[in-house]
């Protein structure tokens, strides 16, 4: 595989769905704070038929690299 070469990459698995604000949320964070360098969402799991599964919370305080 070759290298990105953008201002930001996002990462989206084939049979994810992702808000369809997503990437404007997550390019203001990274234009508004200059230090941070990656950023992530909460998350629903759901099954085949759509029905919630189960729920990822991140921290909500930035971590050091």
């Amino acid at each position: 595989m070759g290298q990105a070469r953008a201002d930001y990459v996002a990462i989206l698995d084939a049979d994810d769905i992702a808000h369809p604000d997503r990437l404007a949320a997550e390019a203001a964070v990274l234009d508004q704070q200059s230090d941070t360098i990656i950023v992530g969402s909460h998350a629903r799991f759901i099954d085949a038929e759509g029905r919630v599964t189960g729920t990822f919370t991140p921290d909500s305080e930035p971590q050091p690299c």
